[in-house]
């Protein structure tokens, strides 16, 4: 959920809904909430559970819903043993692994309101995930590779942050052409 406050710290109202857990499991795959600004003061609020964008105006008001199928990616071996060997949890904590991924990994919002949602579908080579694109009336108008997630969209530019063969990180900007 989303706690909406005036400039006082008046509380206004809340988007999205409850999420519950259990503090006696742990799944290195759950669902996560992503929200972002839309369309001036609008806001976009999902938890990666559904392929589902909720789009709330000012007022917290549920304006639109953006729904798409998808197919379900399963979590790979490989994923799964990466995970593992990164998080160490307590022993009294009982490890939860889903068959497959939540419905898409996280979204962003360009500065035209197109929103980009970066699903689990990987390029045949596997170097890329596919993005699924919408307009800022919530019509998805197709999906494309991206090497590497967005950091900033900003007048038809995409800079992302990509990492070289030697581990070396650095900014690439590309031009982006809508047909």
């Amino acid at each position: 959920m989303l706690n909406r406050y005036s400039p006082e710290f008046k509380y206004l109202h809340t988007l999205g809904y409850p999420i519950r857990g259990n503090r006696r499991t742990y799944n290195f795959f759950k669902p996560r909430l992503r929200w972002s600004v839309f369309k001036g003061n609008h806001v976009i609020f999902s938890f990666s559970d559904t392929y589902e964008l909720l789009i709330y105006d000012v007022e917290g008001k549920l304006i639109r819903k953006i729904i798409k199928k998808y197919k379900p990616v399963k979590i790979s071996r490989e994923e799964l043993a990466y995970m593992r060997k990164v998080v160490r949890l307590p022993p009294n904590i009982r490890l939860i692994v889903p068959k497959h991924h939540t419905a898409f990994q996280r979204f962003t919002v360009d500065d035209e309101d197109r929103i980009f949602v970066q699903t689990w579908e990987k390029t045949k080579d596997g170097k890329a995930y596919m993005y699924d694109v919408f307009n800022s009336d919530g019509i998805c108008m197709t999906n494309v590779p991206l090497n590497s997630a967005p950091k900033v969209w900003k007048k038809n530019k995409l800079y992302t942050i990509e990492e070289d063969e030697e581990g070396y990180q650095y900014v690439v900007r590309y031009k982006v052409v809508w047909e």
